[in-house]
C-alpha cells in the first residue's frame, strides 16, 4: 500500500505546482500592464530604479484584472487604516 499513497501524494503535489505555475503565470503577464505612476497621486515610477522597485506598492484585483500602483507616501495612510481594523 505504501507505493499507492506515494503514487498519490505525487499527483496531489503534480496538481497543487500545476494550479500555483498557472497563477503565476497570469500575474506575471499583468505585470507588463503595470502604470506609470500612483494611482493616488500620480507620481511617477521609475521602473528601473531600484528604490521605487522594492518601496512602491502593486495592488491587483484579480476579478477585474485592474492594477493599481502605490507610492509609499500614498501606502502610508492605507496601511494605517489596515491596522485599526486589526485592532
Amino acid at each position: 500500500m505504501g507505493s499507492l499513497e506515494r503514487k498519490l501524494a505525487r499527483r496531489q503535489t503534480k496538481e497543487a505546482n500545476k494550479v500555483i505555475k498557472k497563477a503565476m503565470t497570469s500575474r506575471l503577464g499583468l505585470f507588463s500592464h503595470l502604470p506609470d505612476h500612483c494611482f493616488g497621486c500620480h507620481k511617477y515610477f521609475d521602473k528601473k530604479n531600484r528604490e521605487h522597485v522594492f518601496t512602491w506598492n502593486v495592488r491587483v484585483v484579480e476579478a477585474t484584472k485592474d492594477i493599481k500602483l502605490f507610492c509609499p507616501e500614498c501606502m502610508e495612510p492605507i496601511n494605517a487604516k489596515n491596522e485599526l481594523k486589526k485592532a
